[in-house]
């Protein structure tokens, strides 16, 4: 599947947004808004967690300083609300995310029009809803992916099992790097890729 990055006037009124937010964005900002998140009750989660009202405006405010070539972001309030079975928490925290989301488009739309986006899970949910679950299907997990020079592919299912680690080497081989010749390295997702993997 592949996410619609919308260049319409909208869009680019967003973009716009966020490259004046660049400009404003300082260490101090970044600092702030890291001892917040530190200094916050865990809730929804427990012990060190930091909610994803601060993990997200952090991860963002680093994007904007930093420009780094890989950004990787982890939210789990979605997470934190199912395992206490809180299903409306659950659906607003994903309404949340979805905000991060059309964010973050905005802060890459204005540092740059060609970056890929990787949306995943680390798991599927069991049929209680509140576990991770250890049957076939509550393992399953989704990949959303668009931008760069992964083309449009529409929904697809993999005829063999995949696995997350295969993400990297998909990323490897879009961007042009050598493969990861580790034991534990996965293998491209040629579903997300145009034409035949490259081994």
């Amino acid at each position: 599947m592949r996410l619609h990055f919308d260049f319409t006037a909208n869009a680019l009124r967003l973009a716009l947004a966020a490259a004046a937010l660049l400009c404003s964005t300082s260490a101090a900002h970044a600092a702030s808004l890291f001892d917040a998140g530190a200094d916050s009750l865990a809730f929804p989660g427990v012990a060190d967690y930091r909610p994803d009202r601060y993990t997200g405006p952090l991860g963002l405010a680093y994007l904007l300083v930093q420009k780094p070539c890989f950004f990787y972001i982890e939210l789990g309030d979605t997470d934190e609300y199912a395992h206490r079975r809180d299903y409306p928490s659950y659906l607003s925290a994903l309404t949340e995310f979805d905000d991060f989301l059309g964010q973050l488009d905005a802060t890459l739309l204005a540092l740059h029009r060609d970056a890929i986006v990787i949306v995943t899970t680390d798991h599927g949910r069991a049929a209680d809803f509140g576990d991770h679950g250890a049957d076939e299907p509550s393992s399953h997990a989704w990949v959303v992916a668009a931008g760069g020079p992964l083309p449009s592919r529409g929904l697809r299912v993999p005829a063999a099992p995949r696995h997350l680690r295969d993400i990297a080497p998909t990323l490897r081989l879009a961007l042009g790097l050598p493969p990861d010749g580790s034991a534990f390295a996965g293998s491209p997702l040629e579903e997300l890729l145009a034409g035949e993997v490259q081994p």
